[in-house]
């Protein structure tokens, strides 16, 4: 009787531990802060609740971009506990609608990998028109006169701290050192062509700029130096 007690008692633990799971609960997955600038970072947390009656184990978390990171709080949640989900992003270099994932993968039999989402509105504070400056032809020695329409496009001042070009034969004249918010301002590009014909002028122009963040804007520039008849 004593025997059968035990191997009874063996069954009913081998029967219950197989059944034992964790369970991955989420009440948030959604992270969507609205418009933001260009450069901001931002931080959310998601919380994470083991549901089960086994240990939840996290075994990897893996983002979509190097411009998202993410870290959990622990690595082995228990049953009835809860673990944090913190994620950092940073806007630099994006603009428009930007949607981020956040994999967490774990243990959960029927959730193995749950789907964390970010998403942000992203403006740029300092707006140029045009962005791209593709001049065509010029002469040896012409000087070639374009304008220029810088805007703020913030809800506070920005100030321009430096404007620079990356080529000698690239500049910009008439440049305030800030703008007001919704405040538009035309400039001049002027660009010279070399003494080499049929060479290529390819630079940007540099404008650092800090409104709620600093940024630098990189704008294009782009012209052919005309072959001389020989």
């Amino acid at each position: 009787m004593r025997f059968v007690l035990i191997v009874f008692a063996v069954f009913i633990f081998m029967v219950s531990s197989g059944y034992a799971a964790p369970h991955l609960e989420v009440a948030v997955d959604i992270i969507d802060w609205g418009q933001i600038y260009s450069g901001e970072q931002k931080d959310g947390v998601f919380t994470l609740h083991n549901s089960g009656d086994s240990a939840l184990i996290i075994d990897k978390v893996r983002s979509s971009c190097g411009c998202t990171a993410a870290m959990m709080s622990e690595k082995i949640v228990q049953p009835g506990a809860n673990a944090q989900l913190r994620v950092h992003f940073n806007s630099k270099h994006f603009s428009g609608q930007v949607v981020k994932r956040v994999v967490v993968m774990s243990n959960d039999p029927s959730n193995q990998q749950h789907q964390f989402t970010l998403r942000a509105t992203i403006v740029a504070e300092l707006a140029a028109e045009p962005n791209y400056l593709r001049l065509g032809v010029i002469q040896v020695g012409e000087k070639l006169v374009r304008s220029l329409t810088l805007e703020n496009k913030s809800d506070v001042p920005v100030q321009l701290k430096a404007v620079r070009s990356t080529s000698n034969f690239i500049r910009l004249d008439a440049v305030p050192t800030q703008l007001q918010p919704g405040e538009k301002v035309t400039v001049q590009l002027t660009v010279t062509g070399p003494a080499k014909a049929g060479t290529t002028i390819n630079g940007y122009l540099l404008i650092d700029a800090q409104g709620h963040t600093r940024t630098q804007m990189r704008l294009p520039v782009v012209a052919r130096v005309a072959k001389q008849n020989t």
